[in-house]
């Protein structure tokens, strides 16, 4: 794996967002494109991420991130918030 972030197209309108290890905190990033906006999967681990994931966002989409989804480590569904940008 590259030391820098990579976008990668999944499907038609999926993306995944694969990231280095960060050493204390790993993440399954990724979002979907809807017609009203963007959906993300997961969070990134500091803000310096987190700029660098909503500007690959920026790459392929101008729709703004409406949600943001969010697995527990257990692996059980957390509620979905909306996200500001």
């Amino acid at each position: 794996m590259s030391l820098e972030p990579e976008l990668r197209q999944v499907s038609d309108d999926v993306y995944a967002y694969l990231q280095p290890d960060g050493s204390w905190y790993l993440n399954n990033t990724g979002f979907l494109i809807s017609s009203s906006g963007v959906i993300s999967v997961d969070a990134t681990s500091t803000e310096r991420r987190t700029r660098a994931y909503l500007d690959a966002i920026g790459t392929v989409t101008s729709k703004p991130v409406r949600t943001r989804g969010h697995r527990r480590h257990a692996g059980l569904p957390a509620p979905t918030t909306a996200a500001s940008r």
